[in-house]
């Protein structure tokens, strides 16, 4: 089932409220929609450009909802104008949509974060971690961090950006003699090299990515 409602358990307030009469219904669906699409148009840019670059990410919740309720309220506005009966019928539902939390999920998922570091011990003993790939926008890995990852078969590495003193002691440590490491073109000699510090076994099979 992909339907938002049923799949995600989001939204079922407005959708148990108002579902006993089709159209009812059919204004509350347009109206969500509606809603659904320019608040996520609204908020990525919002995110991408105000937030995350001052800091503000931690704000993210407040201003989500303060930019779904100016929505909610230009539909009600549009309702009640052109649609008086729709707005009537929808009664209290209406305003509800601004604390419907499939809005809010919506444009929350919609929102990607790069990952740029991995912390001390993340993985440190994780007997099912098979594969790991490290992305290129990663700059640092903490001590320990894949410490005694035995069943570690494959490590992929797209950064460029690491270095000896960005990468923790013992990182790679008891990891398997037979894992398959693959690392930029560029970089290989110097990595192959960083790595077997860190902890990669010297028996590990390196190969340029």
């Amino acid at each position: 089932v992909d339907n938002y409602v049923l799949n995600k358990f989001l939204g079922i307030c407005p959708f148990l409220g108002v579902s006993k009469k089709s159209d009812q219904a059919v204004g509350m669906g347009i109206s969500v929609i509606f809603v659904m699409l320019v608040a996520t148009a609204a908020t990525w840019p919002i995110q991408t450009y105000l937030l995350d670059p001052n800091g503000l990410g931690y704000l993210q919740t407040i201003v989500f909802i303060l930019v779904i309720a100016a929505l909610v309220q230009f539909v009600e506005i549009f309702l009640k104008k052109f649609i008086p009966a729709l707005h009537k019928s929808l009664g209290v539902y209406l305003p509800l949509i601004t604390t419907n939390c499939a809005v809010l999920g919506v444009t929350i998922n919609n929102i990607t974060y790069k990952v740029t570091g991995i912390a001390d011990g993340a993985f440190k003993g994780n007997k099912k971690l098979k594969k790991v790939t490290i992305g290129k926008n990663v700059k640092t890995i903490g001590k320990s961090a894949f410490y005694g990852c035995k069943k570690l078969s494959k490590l992929t590495i797209k950064s460029t950006k690491l270095t000896t003193k960005k990468i923790g002691s013992k990182a790679f440590s008891k990891t398997p003699k037979s894992m398959k490491v693959t690392v930029p073109k560029k970089k290989f000699k110097t990595y192959k090299s960083m790595l077997i510090k860190k902890g990669v076994n010297k028996k590990a099979k390196f190969k340029k990515g």
